[in-house]
């Protein structure tokens, strides 16, 4: 045979042996690639197959090693729940875990591509239980992770081991051990899977559910939101409807259980996967549906989401809110109804359908005034006040007359006038708003059910084209003010970025404040949950906000949870609400506190020389025209000795004293005898509200004048050889009292009658802008009064009439001076602010701390005394206002806007945050909420 023939068939033959090679080798890969993936298959469905069924909460992930890296590498939200101490034991797993997986190479293999899942359970004794599975499909990696647990607990836990359901279960009791998380803790390899919990019986049930022939994969319903679930998510959590009522009243009080049984009508599954920055949390999924309307979610199936206009209705003290959004009110209707007939209320909701019916009060007539959202709100710190319910109408006129038309049917059924359930209120920025009474509080519930159930209403108003309901007329009167007096919530800039990281559209937002809504998670929490609450509330309030929403989509319903953390540095102040007075002031807003001192009221006069008076919450309780502006300072009396206060200040050529009603009292305004060179004064020498009021006039005289109106009998007028300019002051030496004024040339210190007791040796023209301060003896000096010149020279007045001097530096005569210990070292500190310089300095002249301003002082200062005696001085500088800790930093948060003086009080029963009241945007009134 030909050579080159021999060889082509060679090269043949050899062409032929490598395809089928690499055929061979090819279906040889296919089925590699196939083995492994039902491998993992087999592995993930051994392992749900082992979850009991009375599983609350189930989380997966497929790569426990990129979960614990997550969450240990500089993640803050993990970091600051890790201070809460039950999250703390679970930290201490995790971190072990973290090492073990980081160093050990066979401990990192085992959970490479693995799926792990956790699985939370009401268990024995009501107690709340982990499960603990981690699919092990090979007898090899079943043998090496016995043997890395043995490992482990070498010389470190006592090993006992017992048979059940022909499943081996290993418990590791370790006394010491509590940072390995092995303590009193049992684990078995059972079908593939390794099983670990602490509680035995839980353990138990899981290796029963492993051989059962109804697992959570034989539920339709999980197997089709199983689907939903995202693969490279760090971790899926599936939410149990049927079992989480279970699971609420473990956290929550008996008010809320019949709320946590309606879950089971809600839906069956919720299927959310995590994504997580350093500042915020979201969780995205679906949430099942069903074809017959037997959960309240199917009702939004026919219903397209919407963007919410009630969000951009609600005021600043928004804790908590929650709205229904509706594209299509007839086939919610329909749907809603089909709904409740299904469910096991239906009958007894018919029959209250139909009995409001036959009273010719119709409650399917609402619907005519809805456009297509509803909302429950809860304002803050208001645990008297009962939430709130909104309804966004068509236009305004044609919904109040539709409304009208369904109270005056009633009425007449009644045999009574549509009058009877009418009244009216009056505000300070709107002339008149209509009350309605509705003769049923369960309206919203007829309507919409769901979280609506639990909500009594029975009076209603108009506020623009939304409908307002509340419990009662009282309450609806405290939610227009609030309306009418604070700046709406997504106006404020850090809740427009929260708002913004929600989804745009949906047919149900929850939304909470949590820096704001303690009264009502304390309310719903029971008191061990309510305990843990309380004492990690810091932790809480690093929290933000909080959100879920709901929306239709595809047979589905799409489902978001949002949560956003802002670490304690970043906590930032925002204003509780904005009062217009009628034109502009420049006066410091004073702080004035009400009957029985409980609450507080402020006091301000504007650039017209009108008095204001509001509450606490920024109403106007009343104005008051003046023909002088107040020249003095505002001081507070109890004229009647019953608690309640009245008012004191002056102006050029009064004295007036005002109740809380802004009245006269008898005698006043007290006319002066000559036009006043400084404001009024107020002493209660013994401290028995038996009054005096000081005033100087330009005829060179001090006037002393009793509550009466009338002239102090023993009162000797001193004579000065100016007029008196500063305000007279009161100190007590031991147990003599002395009463301190200059005319600017010299320094007088008289006794209670007005006579000269002290002639000071060596006279000083004291300073414009500051006060004498006292300091009583100590072991290095004797008693005496402090003050500045006109150059900032300090001089120490002592009460045998003897000066000395010390000079720090040159300041202008324009200076302000405060003489006070201000960082609490038992000594007392000089501080100065002028022109565009703070200064403090200690008693050796050295500098403690300074800060330059970029605009001149031109007002005083105020210094501000917190609790604990913590001492903290505030500025106006400009159009920006600062607050000064006691080291001179500057108290987080400031500057911040401001256009006048300021004050600082507490409205509400806690110390995470005061409130500051300043003038902004020439005629604004700002309360800010300040947080610590």
């Amino acid at each position: 045979m030909n050579v080159n023939v021999l060889k082509d068939k060679f090269l043949q033959i050899k062409k032929r042996t490598l395809i089928i090679i690499s055929c061979v080798l090819l279906l040889g890969l296919v089925f590699w690639v196939w083995y492994v993936l039902q491998r993992e298959g087999r592995s993930l469905t051994a392992t749900i197959n082992a979850v009991p069924t009375n599983a609350a909460v189930i989380i997966e992930t497929r790569n426990l090693g990129r979960v614990l890296e997550f969450l240990k590498e500089g993640n803050d939200i993990w970091n600051a729940l890790a201070g809460i101490p039950a999250v703390n034991g679970i930290d201490q797993q995790v971190s072990f875990l973290d090492s073990l997986f980081r160093y050990n190479s066979t401990a990192s293999r085992l959970i490479k591509n693995k799926p792990f899942v956790i699985s939370l359970h009401i268990a024995e004794k009501e107690k709340l239980e982990f499960l603990y599975f981690l699919g092990l499909p090979t007898n090899s990696d079943q043998r090496k992770l016995k043997s890395l647990i043995t490992e482990l607990s070498q010389n470190q836990v006592v090993v006992s081991k017992r048979e059940f359901e022909k499943a081996e279960i290993f418990t590791l009791n370790s006394p010491e051990s509590k940072k390995s998380g092995l303590k009193n803790f049992s684990y078995t390899v059972y079908k593939g899977v390794f099983i670990a919990s602490a509680s035995p019986i839980l353990l138990e049930q899981a290796i029963k559910q492993s051989t059962s022939k109804r697992t959570f994969n034989d539920d339709a319903d999980f197997r089709f939101i199983s689907k939903t679930a995202g693969k490279d998510a760090k971790i899926n959590i599936f939410l149990n409807y049927q079992q989480l009522p279970k699971f609420c009243e473990y956290f929550f009080n008996e008010k809320t259980q019949d709320f946590a049984e309606s879950l089971k009508n809600f839906a069956t599954w919720t299927e959310v996967d995590l994504t997580a920055k350093s500042d915020e949390i979201n969780f995205l999924g679906f949430t099942s549906t069903s074809k017959n309307s037997k959960y309240y979610v199917d009702v939004l199936q026919s219903q397209s989401p919407r963007k919410s206009k009630i969000i951009e209705f609600l005021p600043t003290s928004t804790s908590v809110f929650a709205t229904l959004i509706l594209s299509d009110v007839p086939d919610f209707i329909k749907d809603f109804r089909m709904y409740t007939k299904n469910s096991a209320a239906g009958a007894s909701f018919e029959a209250d359908l139909e009995k409001w019916k036959n009273n010719q009060f119709q409650i399917d007539k609402f619907f005519d005034i809805l456009e297509n959202e509803a909302a429950i709100l809860q304002l803050a710190a208001t645990e008297k006040i009962s939430p709130f319910v909104i309804f966004k109408t068509i236009e305004k006129v044609e919904a109040e007359k539709k409304l009208k038309n369904i109270l005056t049917s009633y009425a007449k059924t009644q045999k009574e006038s549509v009058s009877d359930y009418v009244s009216t209120y009056k505000t300070n920025v709107t002339p008149l708003f209509t009350i309605y009474q509705l003769p049923t509080s369960k309206l919203p519930q007829k309507m919409f059910g769901g979280i609506f159930s639990e909500i009594d209403v029975s009076f209603v108003t108009f506020v623009n084209d939304f409908l307002v309901f509340a419990q009662t007329k009282e309450q609806l009167h405290y939610f227009i003010n609030e309306i009418e007096l604070q700046q709406k919530l997504i106006e404020q800039k850090e809740w427009k970025s929260f708002f913004k990281s929600l989804t745009s559209t949906s047919n149900f937002t929850f939304f909470s404040n949590l820096r704001n809504a303690n009264p009502f998670f304390l309310k719903h929490l029971n008191k061990e949950s309510g305990n843990s609450f309380v004492q990690n509330n810091l932790i809480f309030q690093k929290f933000q906000g909080i959100a879920l929403q709901f929306g239709a989509t595809k047979g589905m319903v799409y489902t978001n949870f949002h949560a956003k953390f802002i670490p304690e540095t970043e906590n930032k102040n925002f204003t509780v609400w904005e009062t217009h007075l009628d034109t502009i002031f420049t006066g410091k807003p004073q702080i004035i506190s009400s009957a029985g001192n409980f609450t507080k009221d402020i006091f301000v006069q504007d650039e017209a020389n009108r008095l204001y008076l509001m509450d606490e919450k920024g109403r106007i309780l009343w104005k008051k025209d003046m023909n002088e502006k107040i020249v003095s300072k505002i001081s507070q009396i109890d004229y009647f000795r019953n608690d309640r206060s009245q008012i004191v200040f002056s102006t050029t050529n009064y004295i007036y004293i005002l109740d809380r009603n802004g009245k006269n009292l008898e005698n006043f305004p007290l006319q002066l005898p000559a036009a006043a060179t400084n404001g009024v004064t107020v002493f209660d020498y013994e401290k028995n509200k038996n009054y005096r009021l000081f005033i100087a006039c330009d005829d060179k005289k001090i006037h002393a004048y009793s509550l009466t109106g009338k002239s102090l009998r023993d009162w000797k007028t001193p004579k000065t050889e100016a007029i008196i300019v500063s305000d007279i002051q009161y100190f007590r030496n031991m147990d003599k009292d002395y009463l301190v004024f200059t005319d600017l040339k010299q320094t007088y210190i008289a006794n209670r009658r007005g006579e000269i007791k002290v002639k000071v040796t060596s006279q000083f023209k004291k300073s414009a802008n500051n006060d004498f301060y006292f300091e009583p003896k100590t072991s290095k000096s004797d008693a005496r009064l402090v003050a500045t010149n006109t150059a900032g020279a300090v001089h120490f007045i002592y009460f045998d009439g003897n000066i000395r001097k010390l000079t720090i530096k040159p300041f202008s005569q324009n200076h302000y001076f405060y003489y006070l210990d201000i960082n609490d070292d038992g000594f007392n500190d000089f501080v100065f602010v002028d022109n565009l310089r703070l200064e403090a300095y200690n008693r050796d002249k050295s500098l403690v701390y300074s800060y330059n301003f970029d605009e001149k002082v031109v007002q005083k200062p105020i210094l501000f005394t917190f609790p604990r005696n913590e001492k903290k001085i505030g500025v106006l500088s400009g159009n920006q206002i600062f607050l000064f800790n006691s080291d001179g930093s500057l108290y987080k948060g400031f500057p911040m806007l401001g256009e006048t003086p300021f004050s600082i009080s507490y409205f509400e029963n806690t110390l995470q945050h005061f409130n500051l009241i300043v003038g902004k945007k020439t005629k604004v009134l700002c309360n800010y909420q300040v947080h610590k």
